[in-house]
This record gives C-alpha cells, structure tokens and sequence, in this order.
C-alpha cells in the first residue's frame, strides 16, 4: 500500500534505510510517548535459503532510534502497581492507549 499504514515510516528521511541490506524489524511506542523504530543490517536474508553460519550475515550492526514530538507535552507513564479501583476507574479515559487498556485488564 504506498502511502498506507506500512510504508509510512519510511516517509521520514531520517529514517530511511541507507542500504538495501537495512530493514526495519520494530516500530513500537512506548508509555513515554515516544516511537521506537529497529533495524538491522544483514546482507544475508532469511528464509533459510543461507546457513545461519553464513559468514556474510551480520550479528554487530543494528539501529535503534527514539523518535518524540519537539516541544510536544512530557508523558508521565500512569501507576497502575497498587492503584485503587477508583485510580483504575479514572485511567479508562486517558488518551494514553497503554494506560487505558492495562487499566481495563486489572478492572476485569
């Protein structure tokens, strides 16, 4: 889907694969806020068609960044460990999706 939901990380240049041997492995955000996206550098692609102990496939090299909004509001990730029903109860209307679904699993 160009332009969809999978390809809309790479519309920041920033990160941008640099080679074709890089890939993106994780895009996952965080109760802080922040996006978190991996790669990882392997000339060698998987699927079993090369050994594991192919001497071309990189164990060393991989990335991690953390992406934030400038300027944006801090997250303070909620305190769910020994909340009160009442707490529980006030964290189902977070905007925080994190807060508000582990609110929901300790309520039910």
């Amino acid at each position: 889907m160009k332009d969809g939901g999978t390809d809309a990380p790479r519309s920041f240049p920033q990160l941008k694969p640099d080679e074709k041997a890089n890939d993106y492995l994780l895009v996952c955000a965080n109760t802080d806020g922040a996006i978190y996206v991996a790669d990882w550098y392997n000339p060698i692609i998987g699927h079993y068609q090369a050994s594991y102990r192919h001497p071309d496939r990189d164990k060393e090299h991989g990335r991690i960044w953390r992406a934030t909004w400038k300027g944006g509001p801090k997250v303070t990730p909620a305190k769910l460990a020994g909340a009160s029903v009442a707490d529980l109860l006030e964290q189902l209307d977070s905007r925080e999706r994190w807060a508000w679904y582990q609110s929901k699993q300790l309520l039910f």
